[in-house]
């Protein structure tokens, strides 16, 4: 073997390593927390009903074979690193906007618009730094029996943003994802309110289908997708939205019955949502349209600079 090759095996296998190693004590610490149980079947606890959960760690603990393992992506596993650009931001437009009087589907339509352009321009980071990557990549490189993807109320045409910023931070669906790793699907059906684009393991469902029912809709073989996601015997869903719990447990149970379903409604962000602060919003999206610039949370917090006239300018008539 040459030595060019022998580096490469060895660094490929110190990566597994490193994630076997970390599986490993993601494991101890799901049992320690009282997640899971082998010997009791406790994981059984959380089938067909919603947990609540500080981390996504939690999810560990009831995966297993034949799973589709579905994330979502704001405030779960990424969020923006400003204020501008998340996703309780988005949520306070719509609102603003509904009081002002536009009709909702109008409102989203504004804030998505808005919200799409900081997406475009902003650096994201993990909600959970020692989770994420780490989590997402022991699935998607080393698990045959488990397969992982992303759910998103993202817009299809922020797939090529989206995908950017996970890179940035070493995470990536695409492995080992049902649907042929990094290969674009359209769907566009009268059901659903807008496009959908599944591509590099992310479905982008835009905001205003449900992801329930885009989910059972993939999973149900008479919709023609079950070349996509064949043969799953339980789903585990995460996502900080109790609503986007509701409707995966609802519509998958209701059209599937035989697929048990796991929904944790993940409160790792809470915290950040909680201390959104709109005044720091309003700043950074002034500069962001005024200069193209994003503020940090910082510099917007710091007191505008008020222009003063000197004299002779204030003496000139």
């Amino acid at each position: 073997m040459k030595n060019t090759e022998m580096k490469d095996a060895m660094t490929s296998v110190k990566s597994r390593n490193r994630i076997l190693i970390l599986s490993f004590f993601f494991g101890l610490s799901i049992i320690k927390a009282g997640f899971c149980d082998s010997s009791t079947g406790q994981a059984d606890l959380y089938k067909n009903r919603i947990t609540e959960a500080p981390s996504c760690a939690a999810t560990i603990a009831v995966l297993g074979d034949n799973t589709l393992y579905v994330k979502d992506l704001d405030n779960t596993v990424i969020r923006p690193v400003q204020t501008l650009g998340s996703d309780e931001w988005y949520g306070a437009m719509v609102s603003i906007f509904i009081n002002d009087g536009l009709p909702k589907d109008d409102a989203i339509a504004r804030a998505i618009a808005m919200w799409t352009r900081v997406q475009r321009a902003t650096q994201v980071k993990p909600v959970e730094p020692f989770i994420f990557p780490n989590l997402i990549n022991i699935f998607t490189r080393l698990s045959d029996h488990i397969r992982t993807i992303a759910l998103t109320s993202r817009p299809a045409e922020l797939a090529e943003a989206t995908l950017r910023q996970l890179r940035s931070l070493d995470i990536d669906f695409s492995r080992r994802n049902p649907f042929g790793g990094a290969k674009q699907i359209e769907i566009r059906n009268p059901q659903f309110v807008d496009p959908i684009l599944i591509a590099g393991g992310i479905v982008f469902i835009g905001p205003r289908n449900q992801k329930g029912r885009v989910l059972a809709f993939l999973l149900n073989p008479a919709n023609g997708y079950n070349g996509y996601l064949p043969g799953f015997e339980r789903v585990v869903f995460a996502d900080d939205k109790l609503a986007h719990n509701r409707s995966v447990l609802e519509e998958v149970r209701r059209q599937l019955p035989h697929i048990d379903v796991y929904g944790f409604r993940i409160g790792s962000a809470d915290k950040m949502v909680a201390a959104y602060n709109p005044e720091i919003a309003k700043r950074q999206w002034e500069e962001f349209e005024r200069s193209g610039r994003l503020l940090t949370d910082e510099e917007a917090l710091r007191p505008r600079a008020v222009a003063t006239e000197s004299p002779a300018a204030a003496s000139t008539p």
